[in-house]
Formats: structure tokens, C-alpha cells, sequence
């Protein structure tokens, strides 16, 4: 990938993180407590609100987090979201709720790792 499709995608992906949490901040404050069994369940089958809900929950302290390991925000920007692609195609294979929170960090923490070793 060359420099201009790089910054290309990089400017992609902050635009669409933009508009998500615009999105988000629009709608009430939703915490990560808001995000319930029946969230989940939801969730898994598919539900789009609920997943909004989930992104709207979680997304900032998601961002927060890869930004203090990686110290950069585009690439926060993108491991929050690549987070929960990821989060929402492995649903299903979740067994527990309550290690809900703890999965969701395990794979944000994952995908930092992934950007802080690629070149």
C-alpha cells in the first residue's frame, strides 16, 4: 500500500469513527453498565439496535484505552472499530455475559498489539 492510500484509509476510517460517536453523542449518555444480559443476547441474535447500544456503551472506553497504549488517535480510531467488527462477528461465541466486558477488552488489547507490530 502506498503513502496516498494509506492516508486514504486513514482518513476513511477517522471519518467514519467521527460520524459513530457524533452519532452516539446525539442519543442519551449510555454506559457500559447500560449494556445487560439482554443486550447480549440481542446482540448475537442480530439485533442492530442493540448493537448500537453495545458501540454506543463501550466504544469510549474502548478508544480511551487503545489510545494510551498506542498514543495515537487515527490508529485508536481504527483498533475501536476493528474491536467490534470483531466483537460482532465472534458474538456467538461468547458462553458467559458476565465476561462480557473483560472479551470486549481482550479484543481491543489484541488488535493494539496487531497495529503496534505491523509495519
Amino acid at each position: 500500500m502506498d503513502r496516498q492510500q494509506c492516508s486514504q484509509r486513514k482518513l476513511s476510517t477517522t471519518s467514519t469513527f467521527a460520524a459513530l460517536v457524533h452519532l452516539s453523542h446525539m442519543a442519551k449518555p449510555i454506559t457500559h453498565s447500560s449494556v445487560s444480559l439482554q443486550t447480549n443476547e440481542a446482540s448475537k441474535a442480530g439485533d442492530h439496535s442493540a448493537r448500537e447500544l453495545t458501540f454506543r456503551a463501550l466504544s469510549g472506553p474502548m478508544y480511551s484505552m487503545a489510545f494510551r497504549i498506542l498514543a495515537d488517535r487515527p490508529l485508536a480510531e481504527e483498533v475501536t472499530l476493528d474491536t467490534f467488527v470483531d466483537v460482532f462477528t465472534k458474538i456467538g461465541k461468547l458462553r458467559e455475559h458476565h465476561t462480557f466486558l473483560g472479551w470486549v477488552r481482550k479484543i481491543a488489547i489484541n488488535q493494539c498489539h496487531l497495529k503496534l507490530r505491523s509495519p
